[in-house]
Formats: C-alpha cells, sequence, structure tokens
C-alpha cells in the first residue's frame, strides 16, 4: 500500500486532479472534506497535513509520498539530497524579495519579514553579499505584508502568486529570488527497495513532466531529447537510460548528424537522477546540463550520479549559474603526469594534456590555416599516447592577467568523435590545475572559446584536492 501526504489547501486542489489523471478514482476523498485520513483504496491512503509538517510525515516515514510546494523544499535545504523529485507542472509561484513603497530604513541594518528565514538568509549572504550582521530577520507564519507596512521590517521574503496582495498594500517586488511549484517527493532509498513506489514516482514523471520538443524513431522506440547550451559545447541529452551501446551510438550519430551545432550527447534518467554520456566519458558541461534539467533551471541543490558510481553534487544558484562540486581527494601531485613530452591531468574517465602558451599558440595557427589537416594530426597525437581513457585531448592555453583562455580539442574513443569544442568544463578543470602548480591562485575564470566563461574554485587542504566547483551559465535551446 501507498501512503501519500498532500498539503492541505492550493495544492491539494492541485493533486487531485494529476492523481485522476493517473486513473485514480477520487470521488471518496472529495465527500470527506473534514478528514485528514483517507482510505481510497486498498492500496492507498491520503494523509492532509498542514504544507509546514508534510516533510515531516515523509522523514519519519509515515508516508511514502508527498505532494507539497517547492518553496517548503528550499527551506529544508539540509535534507533534499535524500529525496527523489518530480515537478508536477502546476501551482507556479514565486519567492520575491518586496519592499514598501516610499519608505526608508530607520538603521543601516536591514530587517527582513518572513516565513522563509532559511532562503532568506541565504539570499541576502550569498547573493547580496551581506555579512550576518548587516541583516536581521523576524520570523511571521502569515500576513507578511503587514511586517512591512507596520514599519516591523524594511522588506519582506514572501511567495507571491498573481501579485495583487502585493499590490493592494503599497508593496513593490525589488527581486525575484526563486520560482517555485508543486513536486512530489519521495525518499530515494524507499523508491530503489519499494517497486510500488519507485513505479508510482516514475508514472507521475511521466505523466506531468513537459517532455522535450524534439523526437525521433528507433525501430520501435519514441527517442525524446532535449538540447541546451552550457556557454558552449552544445549537448543533447536523451530521456532514459534504456538503450544497449548499439542503439546508443545510433542514437548519437542521428542527433550529431541532424543538429550540426551539438558536440555531445547524454542519456539522462531524471527519476534515477543519473547521467551517462554516449562514449561513456566524465562530461562537466553536460552534468551542468543535467542539473539544469533536473531542477527545471530553477535555484536549488541536488546530487546526480554521473560516469558509474559517481556522485556529485550540485544546482543553480540565487543568480541562475548552474554549478557542480567535483570531488577529488587526491594529492595534486598525482594527477598530473607527462608522457611524449606533454603535461597531462588525469581527472578519470577524461584525460587531459594541457599545452603551454608557445605550443598552443602554434597549434592555434595550424588550426586557422587547415582545422581538417590539424584536427587529423592532433587526433594522431592523442592516439600514439595510448592512454587507456573513454576519453583523451588536448588543451591549448594561454593566461591573460586574472584569466585563462582555452581552446579544447577532445576526442572520445567509444564514439569516435573528435572536436574542437566551443566550452569544455572538464579542461576549465586541468588547466585551473596545471596554473595552481605554479602560480598556487584557486579560482578562476577561463574564457571558453564561444566568448563564455565558466568559473572554477578548488579546494585544497595540505596540497590534497578535495574538490572543484565549476560553475557558469545554461539555456535550453
Amino acid at each position: 500500500m501507498i501512503k501519500i501526504a498532500i498539503a492541505k489547501g492550493r495544492i491539494e486542489k492541485e493533486t487531485l486532479k494529476i492523481l485522476e489523471k493517473l486513473g485514480i478514482d477520487m470521488t471518496e476523498m472529495l465527500s470527506c472534506r473534514r478528514k485528514l485520513k483517507i482510505q481510497l483504496t486498498e492500496n492507498l491512503e491520503i494523509l492532509l497535513p498542514k504544507s509546514t509538517d508534510v516533510l515531516k510525515y515523509l522523514d519519519k516515514d509515515l508516508c511514502d509520498v508527498a505532494f507539497l510546494g517547492r518553496d517548503t523544499l528550499l527551506e529544508a535545504e539540509s535534507s533534499r539530497n535524500e529525496y527523489i523529485e518530480v515537478p508536477l507542472d502546476c501551482g507556479y509561484c514565486k519567492i520575491c524579495l518586496c519592499r514598501a513603497k516610499n519608505k526608508k530604513s530607520k538603521s543601516d541594518k536591514i530587517r527582513i519579514a518572513t516565513k522563509y528565514p532559511s532562503i532568506a538568509n541565504r539570499y541576502f549572504c550569498d547573493i547580496r553579499g551581506l555579512k550576518k550582521d548587516e541583516f536581521s530577520i523576524v520570523k511571521l507564519n502569515g500576513s507578511v505584508e503587514l511586517g512591512a507596512i507596520s514599519g516591523m521590517a524594511d522588506a519582506i521574503v514572501d511567495i507571491v502568486d498573481t501579485g495583487e496582495t502585493i499590490k493592494d498594500n503599497g508593496l513593490y517586488i525589488e527581486d525575484i529570488i526563486a520560482e517555485v511549484e508543486t513536486v512530489a517527493v519521495a525518499k530515494r532509498k524507499r523508491c530503489e527497495n519499494d517497486s510500488e513506489i519507485g513505479n508510482f514516482m516514475a508514472k507521475l514523471a511521466n505523466s506531468n513532466v513537459k517532455r522535450g520538443t524534439r523526437s525521433f524513431s528507433l525501430g520501435n522506440k519514441k527517442v525524446e531529447f532535449e538540447i541546451y547550451n552550457p556557454g558552449g559545447n552544445i549537448t543533447a541529452l536523451v530521456d532514459g537510460l534504456n538503450y544497449d551501446s548499439m542503439e546508443r551510438r545510433k542514437i548519437n550519430d542521428y542527433i550529431l548528424q541532424k543538429f550540426s551545432q551539438c558536440e555531445q550527447v547524454g542519456f539522462f534518467d531524471r527519476t534515477l537522477r543519473r547521467l551517462e554520456m554516449a562514449g561513456g566519458e566524465l562530461c562537466i558541461n553536460a552534468t551542468r546540463c543535467a542539473f539544469w534539467s533536473y531542477l527545471r533551471g530553477k535555484y536549488g541543490t541536488c546530487e546526480l550520479t554521473v560516469v558509474g558510481p559517481k556522485t556529485f553534487k550540485g544546482g543553480i544558484d540565487f543568480g541562475g549559474e548552474v554549478y557542480v562540486e567535483v570531488s577529488f581527494d587526491r594529492k595534486m601531485c598525482d594527477l598530473v603526469f607527462k608522457k611524449n613530452d606533454m603535461e597531462f591531468v588525469d581527472l578519470g574517465e577524461i584525460v587531459l594534456a594541457v599545452i603551454d602558451e608557445s605550443k598552443s599558440r602554434r597549434y592555434m595557427d595550424m588550426l586557422e590555416s587547415n582545422a581538417k589537416d590539424t584536427l587529423d594530426k592532433i587526433k594522431k597525437v592523442l592516439m600514439e599516447t595510448d592512454i587507456n581513457s573513454p576519453a583523451i585531448g588536448m588543451i591549448f592555453m594561454e593566461k591573460s592577467k586574472e584569466q585563462l583562455k582555452i581552446v579544447p580539442v577532445i576526442w572520445v574513443k567509444k564514439v569516435d568523435t573528435l572536436y574542437l569544442e566551443t566550452a569544455c568544463g572538464s579542461g576549465s578543470i586541468a588547466s585551473s590545475i596545471i596554473e595552481n602548480l605554479k602560480s598556487g591562485i584557486s579560482s578562476f575564470k577561463v574564457v571558453q572559446p564561444s566568448g563564455s566563461i565558466i568559473k572554477t574554485e578548488l579546494k585544497i587542504e595540505e596540497r590534497i584536492l578535495k574538490t572543484v566547483i565549476v560553475k557558469g551559465g545554461v539555456t535550453k535551446l
């Protein structure tokens, strides 16, 4: 039996329609408006707690699936990676910073009234760059607008639907902090260990998540995919993992031929939160695209499984940039080795030669005069290294003031693609590692061939590289 907790009020009404679309008879629930626990069928029970309590029932295993607003998840960020989350394409609202018109603060310390103290605290620290002693938060449980118009606070952080209440009370929206919607949430371990719960979440995902606008047929299978731009390095993400190696190769070839701007293809299961590249390589930009896809371009954090058992944390920050934390926990000197008069960085499922500035200029001149012949020569050089990795490449690098500038050439062996890429997250990491060993600098802005910037931040403790944070913009095409 599946137990579902549904936040009372607006979300309750929206969820009724969604469950009816799944073929569940909701007549019993409609006729029992005052009951808080309803046995709909022999295999389905409904609980109706307050919206602020829904996650408590899920965390204490008193329900299997919870329907709630994404604002509740954002406020309870600490435990969010335990969940599988399915957006339901309804209940769209915004969390906003609002102020009263023509009212000035009476002190240098900004006073904020809100029922979202955690979200407000992260916003003012991470986006506004304020120190915690430069603002104060007053927790209110309702009628938050009154906090600003009464003079209790200089501004409010609250959820906004149509904006009429804000307008009627003489307030205006200064900034949109996050966009939210109704979501279904279940514990990851429960989904993995209980097929009934896992199948229910998959059914929700299939019926409610907006699919990509692009598709084609492969035999009797319909292949659906979306295309993303992570600052260059255009990436196609195919929906689902249920393709064998031959099918993946055919899908990869079709998309790359049909959409000439695409440089790589990945396969992403949103329910499992798992990304697998067509060539089995590690791709940081595709991983950032997968984070965007899972979070649907909205602020949040989660974990994704990428390349075998590796799990990466990442998300979308308040400024809209998509980031991934790549774990290493290896000595810096162990990541770098020399072979065939080149300096390589071993990132696991991709190995990259970072070419110094003088050699890079020569290669760049050759690429400008005859790109095809030069790429053939680069591939031959890479093949001669006999390095055992799903992907291998050269990163041509030059340093300009506080920025690094790279031109990446990547060869993915399994699908035999060689691209002069327009952006490369892995190449940004490799060039940052090499430059750190020379200069000791740990934060970089890496200019890509597309002109976009990917930011890297190396977390190093006692010469051990713990993690690298890679951040930049992603747009869905």
